[in-house]
């Protein structure tokens, strides 16, 4: 137990320093509650929500797998092939204060495809009353692009990113990818 205190090593380790098996180390380690280490201490989480609606809005995409009928791998054959298979790729904007959402299933998610939803977002957004003024994306490629740039400035739209590999930044619009993935894209076979 004091080797593991001092080192924080895993059985592997505290066998050849005993000269044990690590079976024996593991079991012995976790009839005494220790055989995970702490989890390391996080950057708190600051939550936020901004004043009113349109101050921001989170875009993001994901990419679904596309099927129109059920093929070769649920029916563990090969004579059923799924000629129409491919992806699709899902572009949500998230409004941060309302979290009023609106989606589309698009073909790519490439800079035209990008621009030309936030085009429709802003548009559709405005309909509900909503003056859109800042846009949170996380660094893909087609949100660093001129058109992105060039869309922005047209729409009046101050640009922000995500912190890098951090995903937890744009959580509002992770959180609804996730809750339609679950709910809906994948929700049936």
């Amino acid at each position: 137990m004091a080797i593991r205190q001092r080192t924080h090593a895993g059985p592997v380790v505290i066998g050849v320093i005993t000269r044990r098996p690590a079976s024996t180390v593991g079991k012995v380690l976790r009839r005494f509650g220790c055989s995970r280490l702490p989890r390391p201490v996080r950057d708190p989480v600051r939550r936020y929500e901004r004043d009113r609606p349109g101050e921001l809005i989170h875009v993001d995409t994901k990419k679904l797998g596309r099927f129109h009928v059920v093929g070769k791998r649920v029916l563990k054959d090969d004579v059923h092939r799924n000629r129409k298979a491919g992806w699709q790729h899902l572009h949500i904007a998230i409004d941060d204060h309302s979290r009023l959402a609106y989606t589309e299933v698009l073909a790519g998610q490439d800079r035209q495809a990008c621009a030309a939803f936030l085009r429709r977002a802003v548009a559709w957004y405005a309909e509900q009353g909503i003056t859109v003024e800042r846009v949170l994306s996380d660094n893909a490629k087609a949100y660093h692009s001129h058109l992105w740039r060039d869309t922005c400035q047209q729409l009046a739209i101050a640009r922000r990113y995500t912190r890098p590999y951090t995903p937890r930044t744009n959580g509002k619009a992770e959180a609804l990818i996730k809750t339609m993935l679950r709910e809906w894209a994948y929700r049936y076979a």
